[in-house]
């Protein structure tokens, strides 16, 4: 709520010294970040090497490639240093002590990152944020900030880097560290607002091979990838669970279901293109006899159930803080001796321009049904003007989702 509720906070602007000298805090956001860069627990934390050159030496030799070396520096970063859970956009122990006992807040850790970067021939800045619980700064304020970022400039990128997350990579920051807008600081005292909305966002593409047997349950395979925001998720998710409870939660809300042969590939490695994960399942009435009839939800557990947005009108906003594309690629054997009396039609709803999609398409290959199903959010907001149509949209999704297909024993179809 507080990003939504303005507040007034009143803060020491400029200083009128005995000699007429003014000196500026807090006027416009060059003095703003100048006064915050000056101080000792920030600027004064990149320019602290001694305590780290060895490492980064033996880490960066022979490996003249710019992004590799970020990719370096940035692994060793989140190894060495452990976030103990407290913002802040300046240091709170000092850069050489959280080194020395491994661990600090987010300033301790994102600005160490920044020397490093700097150290190793990067152009590397900090980017000073203000989390969503904290609001967002429209005036020049030293006090509206309280989260920081490490930023490389290279010739034709931005490179947003947050090492508090150990599965963070870069351009794919933690949800808390998103607000609208950054304020990044260069060395010699220039700055500016970068955007933090549009990151790589979730990217998840579900493969499923179903075969139906006679007694309508249904036994298949499912081949997961997920890549950028998702496989972050994914491995904060999941990296405390045994495989028991990976399998507890993989079968919750899918019915009458049996998981094995689970299996997850890149799951340590996070430069990785994406993260896989696959496995076999058995599936209880998979089908719904009514009469001489069979109704089948060809997309079945990953149908969603139900509209979530339920309220008529809305006040503020939806946010889905990163972009989304979700796609689903389904093989659906059908029984011996059934034929397809009604297969749902393929459509494709859009919201507002190209806001968000959805595609359907569903076609018969002899025994086998095939869908694909895609469904796409470019825009991370949904104004509180558009909240009744984005509600129908979904709707229509759902609707589209849950359509049944339609089966008959061989040489019934068409009758009653």
């Amino acid at each position: 709520m507080d990003v939504y509720r303005c507040v007034i906070n009143w803060e020491y602007a400029m200083y009128k010294g005995p000699d007429n000298q003014i000196k500026n805090y807090s006027t416009d956001w060059e003095s703003v970040t100048k006064t915050i860069y000056d101080h000792e627990s920030f600027g004064g934390q990149l320019s602290k090497t001694g305590y780290f050159e060895n490492d980064i030496n033996a880490l960066i030799a022979n490996t003249p490639d710019k992004t590799k070396r970020i990719a370096l520096i940035y692994d060793f970063v989140k190894s060495k240093v452990a976030w103990n859970d407290y913002y802040g956009d300046y240091a709170e122990k000092g850069v050489r002590k959280a080194y020395k006992e491994g661990s600090g807040n987010v300033g301790d850790i994102n600005l160490m990152l920044t020397a490093m970067l700097r150290y190793a021939g990067l152009n590397a800045n900090p980017v000073l944020i203000s989390t969503k619980s904290h609001g967002i700064p429209l005036f020049p304020t030293r006090n509206g900030f309280n989260y920081v970022i490490a930023a490389v400039e290279l010739p034709n990128q931005l490179v947003l880097l947050d090492a508090t997350d150990r599965y963070a990579m870069p351009n794919i920051l933690p949800k808390r560290a998103i607000n609208w807008q950054g304020r990044i600081v260069r060395e010699h005292g220039s700055s500016a607002w970068i955007d933090l909305m549009h990151p790589l966002g979730v990217e998840e593409s579900y493969a499923l091979q179903v075969k139906f047997n006679d007694d309508f349950s249904a036994e298949g395979r499912v081949r997961a990838q997920l890549k950028n925001t998702s496989a972050m998720r994914f491995r904060t998710e999941y990296s405390a669970m045994g495989t028991d409870e990976r399998l507890q939660d993989l079968e919750e809300g899918k019915g009458e279901i049996e998981i094995e042969n689970y299996k997850v590939k890149n799951e340590d490695i996070l430069s990785a293109p994406s993260l896989q994960y696959s496995y076999s399942f058995k599936l209880q009435n998979a089908g719904e006899i009514i009469g001489e009839k069979i109704y089948i939800s060809p997309m079945l557990f990953f149908a969603s159930a139900e509209n979530e947005f339920k309220e008529e009108e809305r006040v503020y906003p939806l946010e889905f803080t990163y972009p989304s594309n979700y796609s689903y690629n389904i093989s659906l054997i059908l029984p011996e001796g059934y034929k397809v009396e009604a297969l749902p039609e393929s459509s494709k709803v859009k919201f507002n321009g190209e806001e968000a999609e959805f595609t359907y398409m569903a076609v018969q290959d002899g025994s086998r049904v095939v869908l694909k199903v895609n469904f796409d959010i470019n825009n991370t907001f949904v104004l509180a003007n558009d909240y009744k149509q984005f509600k129908d949209f979904v709707g229509m999704m759902v609707n589209k989702e849950t359509e049944k297909l339609i089966l008959v024993k061989d040489g019934l179809a068409g009758t009653e």
